[in-house]
């Protein structure tokens, strides 16, 4: 009878230890996916501090407008790309102030090393390649700013990283739009 009971509690904990492991298992994998929506956040957010505190602006300089993008850049593509900006504006030359930011790089713990500050001036002529979120900015700014108007330049300050692993996270993942 003895033999009998230790039996009957196997067949019942081997079942219920199985169950156990497939949704521990289910669990940690789970888990991966839906903490790298946060990581990618909180990277997006450091990127756009960066672009506020840790480019060197020329004093002369105000922000008009701030921008970021996080996702893929291509329909049927599964990588992460981060780009954040802002649209800045001064009474500066374009030659002095592209002079300001030329070979300006920052380096972001958990980006690529000496990251390069991209600068562009924001008019109707700007062309940037296809699929930068950049060049969408630039050109929903000009519709709504005539940028000829003053002696105002406004150009674009932004950071650019393509290709980073989208780890699960659905804004990184474009199906069939």
């Amino acid at each position: 009878m003895r033999h009998f009971n230790q039996i009957k509690r196997l067949f019942l904990w081997v079942p219920v230890g199985t169950l156990g492991i497939v949704f521990l298992f289910t669990a940690i994998i789970g888990s991966v996916f839906f903490v790298t929506i946060p990581f990618h956040t909180v990277s997006l957010w450091r990127m756009e501090r960066a672009v506020s505190l840790s480019v060197p602006h020329p004093a002369e300089t105000s922000v008009v407008e701030r921008f970021s993008f996080l996702g893929s850049r291509y329909i049927d593509d599964s990588e992460c790309t981060y780009a954040t900006g802002e649209i800045r504006s001064t009474h500066l030359s374009k030659q002095e102030l592209l002079t300001q930011y030329e070979n300006t790089t920052i380096s972001l713990f958990g980006f690529a090393r000496h990251m390069p500050v991209f600068v562009v001036i924001a008019d109707e002529h700007t062309s940037l390649p296809l699929g930068e979120p950049a060049g969408d900015w630039i050109y929903d700014f000009v519709e709504r700013i005539d940028t000829n108007v003053t002696d105002t330049i406004y150009y674009l300050v932004y950071l650019y990283e393509i290709g980073r692993s989208d780890l699960g996270d659905y804004r990184c993942l474009e199906r069939d739009l």
